[in-house]
């Protein structure tokens, strides 16, 4: 998959970096060349549509993109897994969550998993903090808004994912969090 995207798009480049997941983002962000840094896993699988509607998204009062999450073969034990991650109890503010579930397309969050970055927000926050195993990203959006930084959340475009299958592959999950 990795070969035929970097075939497809010459602008993309593709690193394989030892370490913890932080160690391997701020590897790719001092890397990056371009003005927009999108934070993404291996495990996830972008809509075709994702770059052309989050780019835009961008204006003087957006600093960070985020966009709808979505699971692959989410049934029994796993939908609902996926139903509590993708609710207000997985981080989002109470405001956005009711905004977003009443079918608001564009609205702030505090926190979301997968955010395309300005790159002055690396400039001015710093990069992941690598003590984390996982979960750095939450503790980054906590600096960044911190900082003024502000983070939309659009539902117009989406990554797809699986989660946890199983309550036991849930608790290993968050465990690291």
């Amino acid at each position: 998959i990795s070969k035929g995207v970097i075939d497809d798009f010459p602008n993309v480049r593709f690193f394989v970096k030892e370490g913890n997941q932080p160690s391997a983002r701020n590897f790719a962000i001092s890397e990056a060349k371009g003005e927009y840094i999108f934070n993404f896993n291996a495990h996830a699988v972008a809509d075709k549509s994702l770059v052309s509607v989050v780019l835009p998204k961008f204006n003087g009062f957006v600093d960070a993109v985020g966009y709808v999450v979505k699971s692959v073969d989410a049934t029994g034990i796993s939908n609902v897994i996926s139903k509590c991650l993708s609710s207000i109890f997985a981080g989002a503010s109470s405001e956005a969550f009711v905004q977003y579930s009443q079918g608001v397309s564009d609205c702030y969050m505090d926190h979301l998993p997968f955010v395309c970055y300005k790159r002055r927000v690396f400039d001015e926050v710093g990069l992941f903090d690598e003590s984390f195993n996982s979960g750095c990203d939450s503790e980054f959006n906590y600096r960044m808004r911190c900082c003024g930084f502000r983070l939309l959340f659009t539902a117009d475009t989406f990554v797809s994912l699986h989660k946890p299958s199983s309550l036991k592959g849930l608790f290993k999950k968050m465990w690291n969090y």
